[in-house]
């Protein structure tokens, strides 16, 4: 049995005090590049904007290079090179594995997440 949670594991969340976590997505790294002027920014949106910007440059370890390699698309909430790993382990263990969704995602609200979830495990 592999049990897989999705958000921060098949994505990067940022904790963003006082809020949800912020998705490193293409669609948020944008809106923080375009928010790095402060007389742009509204209350509250430089700081998220700073710390989403400053994870981007962090380094990773391993041959992923900084986070911004890592970031997702706003359409697909996974990053490629996560899903990548997780058809690895799913593909190097037995014929009889059984694969469980324990996050948020296996509510029937994101039926459509879990179907391109399963879209790009395949393509791998």
């Amino acid at each position: 049995i592999i049990y897989v949670d999705v958000d921060g594991v098949l994505n990067i969340g940022i904790r963003d005090p006082g809020n949800a976590p912020l998705l490193f997505d293409d669609s948020n790294r944008s809106f923080a590049l375009g928010s790095a002027d402060p007389n742009t920014c509204v209350a509250g949106c430089k700081e998220s904007a700073e710390r989403l910007l400053s994870v981007a440059k962090r380094g990773v370890g391993g041959a992923e290079g900084t986070y911004d390699d890592l970031v997702c698309s706003s359409r697909h909430p996974c990053t490629d090179v996560l899903v990548a790993r997780l058809a690895h382990i799913i593909k190097s263990v037995c014929q009889r594995r059984c694969v469980v969704l324990s996050s948020n995602w296996r509510h029937p609200k994101y039926a459509g997440r879990v179907c391109e979830l399963e879209r790009q495990i395949s393509a791998h």
